[in-house]
């Protein structure tokens, strides 16, 4: 089962960060704690201040912070991932909602072509309602879906569960050369 993960990730999605200056961030404000080399990618354990900087809803989330057996990845720990390729990858699932035009906030019924005819060829897509040509990034995705060469996963957030700290934004965007960072969530 996949409860989701939380993405942060900067605001411009065809940033590439340095993936050690932010692990190394992450080490020092305690969001993470040691690699995981038996998950996939560049994997490490929750540290011991993820649930500062990340706030749950709720009174009492409950998180397992240990996986069942060999290849279980639905328990909390974080990944930073960045991509080799000059497109931003497009993170939609099951969770993923109809996005808004930004400027008339009309919603996209046909949001699926024109997210791949924009990874595929670049084409900008037309509103209807307004007539201004849009890039699939721009779209208002509402949290639900969102574009990005680099970003860091917290696994097994079910979307709405948590956001990050904004101060946790504000010092990943100081890391990774000042620009702002945003978060939605991801039911791959």
């Amino acid at each position: 089962m996949n409860t989701g993960r939380l993405i942060l990730t900067p605001d411009n999605p065809h940033t590439l960060f340095d993936a050690s200056g932010v692990e190394d961030l992450l080490r020092d404000l305690g969001m993470i704690a040691n690699p995981l080399p038996e998950v996939a990618g560049h994997a490490f354990a929750a540290g011991d201040n993820l649930m500062r900087l990340i706030s749950f809803a709720g009174c009492s989330p409950f998180l397992r912070f240990e996986p069942e057996g060999a290849g279980d990845e639905d328990f909390c720990h974080v990944r930073i991932t960045s991509s080799t390729g000059a497109t931003p990858a497009f993170y939609a699932g099951s969770n993923t909602k109809p996005p808004c035009c930004p400027y008339c906030r009309r919603a996209l019924s046909d949001w699926r072509p024109a997210a791949e005819d924009w990874l595929q060829r670049g084409t900008l897509w037309e509103c209807s309602s307004c007539g201004k040509s849009i890039a699939a990034p721009e779209l208002n995705w509402r949290r639900h879906a969102g574009f990005a060469r680099s970003l860091v996963e917290i696994f097994s957030v079910f979307p709405g569960e948590a956001t990050p700290i904004p101060s946790l934004l504000e010092k990943l965007g100081r890391q990774a050369g000042g620009g702002a960072w945003r978060f939605f969530y991801w039911m791959p």
